[in-house]
């Protein structure tokens, strides 16, 4: 691992105090149970994984009207293949309680879109019905991420591994039981977007592993380059704050 940027930092560091508090409460026991609603079976050449996101720590507020319930059904409504739900609080203006809210009325699968780094908030997550969990390689050891992608198998979820560098993806590789690998076009030191990050990795990850292209994605000539490297879903959240999901999506 490289050393992460000042921003990263500060959010790790947050992230080290709420798991704290989490190990201060008396939680029930989580068991594994099965999820009806599979993430990994829903994406297909290339669904729309769409993001229910307020805001970022680069754009500030991105949308100041915020009703998570009718964005996630709008992007139900416009194709969306899953949901990605922002449960941070500090840096994304997201919530925890936003998935249960959205479960209640929508069918899609959700992913749980928050910067793990313990266990116990993948048990959370599955206490509050996601479906599957992102886990960032580049703010997580080998050991870490070793042991939270087992811990979240071990308990039903699909687990979204994320990587931006070759470097990353090659340390992902090495784990057993990797069946879903996010490749991240935002450099999360500059947050600067090169699209060309997913063309360039795609080609090493194995056959049998799902590949989600994520940030940078704005209308139908993005998707059209992810559809010819054999991508199998793509991650979209800013560019969909005030469009619908078929804004993006090839014509039938």
């Amino acid at each position: 691992m490289t050393e992460l940027p000042s921003i990263l930092r500060q959010i790790v560091a947050t992230k080290h105090q709420e798991v704290a508090q989490l190990h201060q409460q008396d939680l029930p026991p989580v068991s594994s149970q099965p999820r009806h609603r599979r993430f990994l079976n829903a994406l297909s050449p290339v669904g729309v994984i769409a993001e229910v996101k307020r805001a970022s720590p680069s754009r500030g507020i991105i949308r100041p009207v915020f009703d998570p319930v009718a964005i996630a059904r709008s992007f139900q409504k416009g194709g969306a293949v899953a949901l990605s739900v922002l449960t941070d609080q500090r840096y994304f203006m997201g919530h925890p309680d936003y998935i249960p809210q959205i479960r209640a009325m929508c069918h899609l699968p959700i992913l749980r879109k928050e910067f793990i780094i313990d266990t116990l908030q993948l048990d959370e997550t599955v206490r509050l019905g996601a479906d599957a969990v992102l886990l960032i390689a580049g703010i997580l050891s080998d050991e870490q991420l070793h042991h939270l992608h087992a811990h979240a198998h071990t308990l039903g979820l699909d687990a979204l591994v994320e990587v931006h560098t070759a470097e990353e993806l090659d340390r992902v590789l090495r784990m057993p039981g990797v069946d879903l690998i996010g490749i991240n076009n935002r450099d999360l030191h500059t947050f600067s977007v090169d699209l060309s990050v997913t063309l360039t990795l795609r080609p090493r990850i194995p056959a049998g592993i799902k590949v989600v292209a994520e940030s940078g994605y704005r209308d139908p000539h993005d998707i059209q380059a992810l559809h010819d490297h054999a991508v199998d879903a793509v991650l979209i959240g800013e560019s969909l704050a005030d469009d619908q999901v078929s804004r993006v999506l090839l014509p039938a």
